[in-house]
């Protein structure tokens, strides 16, 4: 795996930056920590009894889950973008979201795959969506683009997605979901931002609704293809201080 100079240059400056603002190098650490985890998959182990665990989550696999080498002794998990996917429940087997209205997500990827390549998907429940009555949280990330589609449509889609260029390189990504915008992150980056009407509670239900990684329930599915390692949902908004320095621990990785 190689930097490009420009990712170097970059992660050099963003170090030195932190350096000159007096903030402690784990600066990282010690605001995650005050967010607890919801989830806090690292990918480093086979599943175990069919489900992979992390944060207060657990983690279904579905399909042809498998966990291959990304550089040293870290690994990450690969799908294949045909049919495996992860199901995430909390611990007690209840919706992870269940009350939760301000959430981060975060996670690296490398994908393989052109379209329909989903790495987050929340919804009420595991039916099929319909074209303009969508309801579900989704991040769309392909080999060469990104839409993230917060959706609570009864006859119409608002113009709110977000979207950036993606490539098929390892990237790092950063969803926040407060109660009234959606912001994404790319490598530290701001990229896009909107504006919400509706919570996460509104979408998905009190309830909490469901969660899959790799998968959106359009017709039979559309599957991630791809690596994808380190994925984190923080029960709160993660400042941008934290996510520029989770970008610095992320480039320290490859």
């Amino acid at each position: 795996m190689k930097h490009t100079w420009k990712t170097k240059c970059y992660a050099w400056m963003l170090a030195g930056a932190i350096a000159a603002s007096g903030l402690p190098s784990v600066s990282l650490a010690a605001e995650g920590s005050e967010l607890p985890k919801l989830a806090d998959f690292d990918f480093n182990a086979e599943a175990s009894d069919g489900a992979f665990i992390g944060g207060n989550a657990q983690a279904s696999a579905n399909g042809a889950c498998s966990i291959q080498k990304k550089v040293g002794t870290d690994n990450a998990l690969y799908l294949d973008g045909k049919n495996s996917f992860l199901d995430v429940k909390a611990a007690n087997g209840t919706g992870l979201l269940a009350g939760k209205e301000e959430i981060t997500i975060s996670y690296d990827a490398k994908p393989d795959k052109g379209n329909k390549s989903w790495t987050f998907f929340a919804a009420p429940n595991e039916n099929a969506q319909k074209y303009q009555h969508e309801h579900y949280l989704g991040i769309l990330h392909t080999s060469s683009n990104m839409t993230v589609e917060r959706y609570n449509n009864n006859g119409s889609r608002p113009g709110n997605n977000l979207t950036a260029t993606a490539k098929n390189d390892w990237t790092h990504i950063d969803l926040t979901v407060s109660t009234t915008a959606t912001t994404l992150y790319v490598n530290g980056e701001k990229k896009s931002s909107s504006d919400s009407t509706y919570k996460l509670s509104d979408i998905l239900g009190t309830n909490g609704g469901i969660i899959q990684i790799g998968k959106a329930n359009w017709d039979s599915g559309e599957y991630y293809g791809g690596w994808i390692d380190n994925y984190r949902i923080y029960d709160g908004i993660l400042s941008e201080d934290a996510i520029a320095a989770q970008y610095q621990e992320f480039v320290s990785t490859l």
